[in-house]
């Protein structure tokens, strides 16, 4: 049997039958500010948790199922995230320094204030705080190598050498989109990769 418990009263907020937590059924389930350091929670069910303020530093969630979950200012700090699914999650203010998110889906994840210090998130190691725009058409995430507008992340390079028509192939009204925005968050682009190794 597992349990979890407050990380400040100890209080136990959830008892699970069984001794993992890989690919258990935590759907909504109500946890802010439980302790979860290093535990395995691969494969699990989290969707519309709260985990605010939540520690998971150095836990297992690849291929976690944390759509719309509520991570705000939770630590999940050294955490494998490869896989996982933080479409619409709320990770504002969250720490996530080097924690591998290689794979991950942030479709819509709020990032606002998040420590992303040495995570890895598209492939490369972050150096910088990312860029974060929020409220255009799509929000926007600019790193040192790579832009993710919407769901579409790609490297700054292949931003700047899309046609028109492959832009138009992305979404419907994606050309407007870029005749408007593209040059001014190309420029942001090359600013945030200055004096980053490539």
């Amino acid at each position: 049997m597992i349990e979890i418990k407050n990380k400040y009263t100890g209080a136990v907020l959830y008892t699970h039958n069984g001794n993992t937590l890989s690919r258990a059924n935590l759907r909504g389930a109500d946890l802010p500010r439980a302790d979860l350091r290093g535990v395995d929670l691969g494969g699990a069910n989290l969707c519309g948790a709260n985990l605010s303020r939540a520690n998971l530093r150095d836990a297992d969630l690849r291929g976690v199922d944390l759509r719309g979950v509520d991570l705000r200012g939770v630590d999940l700090r050294d955490a494998d995230l490869r896989g996982a699914d933080l479409s619409r999650a709320d990770l504002r203010g969250a720490g996530l320094s080097r924690a591998d998110l290689r794979g991950a889906n942030l479709c819509g994840a709020d990032l606002y204030g998040a420590d992303l210090y040495g995570a890895d998130l598209f492939g490369q190691k972050i150096q910088k705080t990312p860029i974060q725009i929020n409220n255009l058409t799509w929000d926007i995430l600019i790193t040192e190598h790579h832009m993710k507008i919407g769901c579409q992340v790609h490297t700054h390079q292949e931003w700047e050498d899309f046609t028109g028509d492959e832009i138009s192939n992305m979404e419907d009204g994606a050309v407007e989109f870029a005749e408007k925005w593209r040059s001014i968050l190309l420029m942001m682009c090359r600013e945030h990769a200055k004096g980053v190794e490539q």
